[in-house]
């Protein structure tokens, strides 16, 4: 893609070149744009989720909201970069709903993402 763009540019066809990483830049964006709405999304929902509907979050790490929102935001990064350190995992049949449904998503966004990516343009 790089490589291409230095062809065009270097050849004298700047406004091929221009629209091309127009159209890469906006795709970028849009896809940076959707990970990081899930990202706020997903913290937001499982911080409505007290410390009874997990595994490895004591009442002690919920007084207060900067620690409950914390552990929810690491819960949805861990998932969501399919790392899953399993230290953190939903245990009410609720919050494990609302956790397939992030994987779900993370799943379409995966294929979205990979179905954009054309290699050699």
């Amino acid at each position: 893609m790089l490589l291409r763009q230095l062809i065009l540019i270097l050849t004298g066809n700047f406004k091929i070149a221009f629209c091309q990483l127009k159209k890469v830049m906006t795709s970028l964006v849009v896809n940076m744009s959707e990970i990081v709405f899930l990202y706020i999304l997903f913290t937001l929902i499982f911080c409505q989720y007290d410390h009874t509907h997990w595994n490895g979050i004591d009442e002690k790490d919920d007084d207060t909201f900067k620690k409950k929102f914390f552990n929810r935001l690491y819960f949805t990064s861990t998932t969501y970069s399919t790392v899953g350190y399993g230290d953190i995992s939903p245990k009410s049949n609720s919050c494990r709903t609302m956790t397939i449904l992030l994987q779900t998503l993370i799943i379409i966004e995966i294929v979205n993402l990979a179905l954009h990516v054309k290699p050699g343009q």
